[in-house]
């Protein structure tokens, strides 16, 4: 179970046919063990705490974009977002606030 979990984050496919086939092979991996022989495909991803490589990827690109978030709020981004202390926020205490900013944006440019 610790081999199908190193290779998590791999490998990112770009192209359908190539995402189909890996999920292919995760199927077929889980297949492999035999305590889950008899349980779905959903059931033993749930029952080994692993997610779909869907959700992996979006879970990989939310992190990277929080991760992109935090650099660049402390240079260009600063006018757009701050951070925000709150107690509100579960298990993390960490979240962004947006800050005020005017939508007329015409009035900013050279032609109208």
């Amino acid at each position: 179970m610790l081999h199908l979990e190193c290779y998590m984050y791999l490998w990112d496919p770009q192209h359908k046919k190539d995402a189909d086939l890996m999920e292919q092979d995760q199927r077929r991996a889980i297949k492999t063990i035999w305590v889950l022989e008899n349980f779905s495909y959903e059931d033993s991803l749930r029952e080994l705490e692993f997610f779909s490589l869907e959700k992996r990827r979006l879970q990989q690109d939310f992190i990277a974009a929080f991760q992109y978030l935090k650099v660049s709020c402390k240079k260009v981004g600063e006018e757009l977002f701050t951070w925000s202390d709150s107690d509100r926020v579960k298990e993390n205490n960490v979240k962004l606030r947006e800050k005020r900013f005017k939508l007329d944006v015409r009035k900013e440019f050279l032609t109208q």
